[in-house]
């Protein structure tokens, strides 16, 4: 991304008169943290009330803000990658980010419509975000990251189906604290963070706000735009928070953030050698492992990729009454995101099939591209996709929870949630290279053919879609005895969607229509006290997701315009213990999931038409175990490993339609109905995956300490799809970095890739109108290095 502005950030006169506080303030370094004799005791808020992260009874990983920057964590799907059981995949720019955990991996990926929601819900200080295509994580000014692994319906609602990611940013503290982070690093990788906090004025209200800057050329070349590689990204961002209390008892809290993010087309391909799935026009299909050299592209410059910008402002007040505590949230978030993508990957297009003149068929004077009229010439074009995504959203939780330390312990809940979508998708094949009564061989090419295939293409889908749901919630536990302590929560949740279609599937529409569907997610748990520092714990959680409406349908068939819930059982037992006077921290947990009614994407029932819709087919099981340990062998040393695995195998007999658009006889079992994948491993799922870290630090002398950290992330083999043929490879991915530091300065050197690992990210496999389908991938980020400097004031 060739931008060489540099980004000024200007904090006001709040700032410049709460900075000028700071100057008395004593500095010191963050080595402390490093240099504990024993573990960092983390605090987490998963269960909606603050708890010590080896105390809850759920499978969570928490990462905090010293962690996330020392590893180079930017994005979800660096924070898979740390993160033992989870993996994240994402198409073009970003676009559709699709979190996975516990091998639950989302099958009803078609369509833009962002009320699809995922299997794991991503929220930022515990405010659901709706829109799937919006940037995947802003790292400013973060306190930490947990992920809740397993169903979190009972208290977190819609899209925690199997597990949760909550992002929770830095409060303001009672000292007036600041920092300045600056990063240069290869390939116009540079940006700019500012952060400041504390008592305003020396009042009892607190403050803080942050601000960055942050832009990055990507790492492969485009051959088509000389200098302008493609990944890379610019973005924006400004976060602020305000504490205001009201006496003793009662406390005011408001938060709200904006990001601006331009995300350039990625690294995308076409596979264009083709070895299996045998048809009378040849091969359709790869079989085997992709290969991704790392190379060059050559993407359309025109194709900027995505443009996405997102804004929330949360409101929360509590207050302390003698038995219990009232927390009442309000929260509004909108963004809009627009992307345009290359559809055939060559900057100076690909070769369409084109015929010649109409045909008659069944009563209609038809083009002859819509009856499969053989080409009789091949026609070198561009085509591009593209799609606006619009959504707003509010919501408003409010809860009493007790206090104090009986033995019964409650928590109840209201909860309201209201979010409005406009989404249109389209695509544009250029027409100008035909002559008079040529038309593009092709169902896709004839319907998408225009003079101006960015200005003016077609619109395959507009529509708004709306969600109103509300939901109440609870959860009892109670201390049998010293050691034995159990629990129950529950959710009801009644959610009405409505979807007003003005195009569907390249025609005008004027559906109206809504729909309510109702949940109920239990959860038991019991937790044993074996030891003071040793928990043991078991339990049993449904997940649930609700149905909803497919954007674009045949009209031949009203049935395929919804889909149904679905739903699952997960039962599992986990043990965590702080041992050898807390230098060591150890979690396990094993799992058992039970997938029914899975909502799976796939071809319609109606021939010939070319999208997909959602529907209701079969089910799946997995079964796996997770272990994380944390070591300090001696002040200043750290040693972290973690490990997932897991089987999420498709039941018996469940046929995937979505096979259907690449199968034949020679790859796969097609039964009556169509493609058979019972007993295949789901796609876009990991069944082993190794993290490791370790950590060192000391002195250099008296002023100046340093630290070193290396961490590497391995994960096997994934399959693209259901049939199990088309493979990503394993990946192995290093990262360095050493830090030196003197009082409140710190001067880092690091490396991500170091091993420059080219693996692919993800593939799709989309009607095209050059070709009826072809698969197509995006490609891995290369090596990065540079160097940060931050100073804290």
């Amino acid at each position: 991304m060739n931008n060489n502005k540099i980004a000024t950030i200007t904090a006001g006169a709040w700032l410049a008169a709460t900075a000028a506080a700071t100057t008395a303030q004593a500095t010191e370094a963050v080595l402390h943290e490093r240099d504990g004799a024993g573990i960092e005791e983390v605090v987490v808020t998963a269960r909606k009330v603050e708890e010590r992260l080896m105390d809850v009874p759920l499978s969570i990983t928490a990462i905090g803000a010293t962690t996330l920057e020392e590893r180079n964590v930017e994005s979800i799907a660096d924070l898979a990658s740390a993160t033992p059981g989870v993996y994240f995949e994402s198409f073009n720019a970003g676009s559709v980010g699709t979190p996975v955990i516990r091998g639950l991996s989302q099958q009803n990926l078609g369509g833009f419509d962002q009320q699809i929601s995922n299997n794991v819900g991503r929220f930022i200080d515990g405010v659901y975000q709706t829109n799937r295509n919006a940037a995947e994580l802003e790292l400013l000014d973060i306190e930490r990251v947990e992920v809740i692994k397993g169903p979190a319906s009972a208290l977190y609602g819609r899209a925690t189906f199997s597990g949760a990611i909550n992002v929770v940013t830095r409060a303001p503290g009672d000292e007036v604290r600041g920092r300045i982070r600056g990063n240069l690093g290869s390939d116009d990788d540079r940006s700019l963070q500012f952060s400041l906090g504390g008592p305003i004025a020396g009042s009892e209200v607190r403050g803080r706000i942050a601000a960055g800057y942050s832009e990055f050329d990507g790492t492969t070349r485009n051959t088509e735009a000389p200098g302008d590689n493609v990944g890379g990204f610019e973005t924006r961002a400004v976060t602020g928070s305000l504490y205001v209390p009201f006496g003793d008892a009662t406390r005011l809290s408001l938060s709200a953030f904006w990001t601006d993010q331009d995300v350039e087309h990625s690294a995308q391909f076409a596979q264009t050698t083709l070895n299996c799935g045998t048809s009378a026009a040849g091969f359709t299909y790869y079989c085997g492992e992709a290969d991704w050299n790392g190379g060059a592209v050559s993407i359309s410059p025109e194709a900027f990729g995505a443009r996405n910008e997102t804004t929330q402002a949360v409101a929360r007040l509590e207050s302390s009454f003698a038995a219990f505590d009232l927390v009442a949230t309000a929260a509004w978030a909108q963004s809009d995101s627009a992307l345009l993508f290359d559809g055939d990957f060559a900057a100076g297009g690909a070769l369409h099939p084109v015929c010649r003149g109409t045909v008659s068929f069944a009563g209609q004077v038809l083009p002859c591209g819509l009856v499969g009229a053989p080409p009789v010439r091949f026609q070198r074009t561009q085509a591009f996709n593209g799609s606006t995504n619009e959504n707003e959203d509010l919501s408003f939780e409010l809860r009493l929870q007790s206090t104090g330390d009986g033995a019964l312990n409650w928590l109840v809940g209201a909860f309201a949630f209201d979010s409005d979508a406009t989404i249109d998708t389209t695509y544009g094949t250029d027409s100008r290279g035909l002559a008079a009564g040529e038309f593009f061989a092709t169902q896709v090419g004839v319907l998408t053919a225009r003079p101006d295939p960015i200005g003016n293409p077609v619109v395959v889908a507009d529509f708004d879609s709306g969600v109103r749901s509300w939901a109440l919630f609870a959860s009892l536990g109670y201390q049998f005895t010293d050691r034995l302590h159990g629990s129950i929560d529950g959710r009801y949740e009644d959610e009405k969607k409505t979807l007003q279609s003005r195009v569907n599937n390249f025609a005008p529409s004027s559906l109206r229509t809504s729909r309510s569907w109702q949940t109920f997610t239990p959860r038991a748990t019991l937790d044993f006290r074996l030891a003071p520092d040793t928990l043991l714990y078991a339990s049993a959680a449904q997940g649930a997701r609700t149905g909803g409406f497919n954007a674009s349908f045949p009209a031949a068939a009203p049935s395929e315009a919804f889909y149904g819930d679905e739903s699952n059982w997960t039962y599992e037992a986990g043990l965590k213990a702080t041992l050898l006077e807390q230098r060591l921290a150890l979690t396990v947990a094993a799992f058992l999931i039970d997938w029914k009614d899975m909502q799976i994407s796939g071809a319609s029932s109606v021939a010939g038409f070319v999208g997909s819709v959602i529907r209701n087919t079969g089910g799946a099981s997995s079964r796996g175990i997770e272990l994380e340990a944390r070591f300090k062998p001696t002040r200043g040393s750290s040693i972290g490993i973690g490990y997932a695995y897991a089987n999420p195998e498709f039941d018996k007999g469940v046929v995937d339609r979505s096979a259907s658009f690449q199968c034949a006889p020679d790859i796969c079992n097609i039964g009556p109905s169509g493609p058979v994948v019972g007993g295949n491993r789901l796609p876009r799922t990991l069944e082993h995956q190794l993290t490791l870290d370790a950590g060192l630090s000391g002195r250099l002398t008296d002023q100046w300490g340093w630290a070193a950290n290396v961490d590497y992330a391995w994960n096997d083999d994934v399959y693209r799809d259901s049939i199990n043929r088309l493979s990503y490879g394993a990946r192995s991915l290093l990262g360095a970095q050493l830090r030196f530091e003197r009082d409140a300065l710190a001067i880092a050197l690091w490396d991500r890739n170091l091993l420059d690992d080219d693996y692919i990210v993800s593939g799709a496999f989309q009607p095209r109108s050059f070709s009826p389908r072809v698969v197509d991938y995006v490609g891995s980020q290369g090596r990065r290095v540079g160097v940060s400097v931050s100073y804290e004031f």
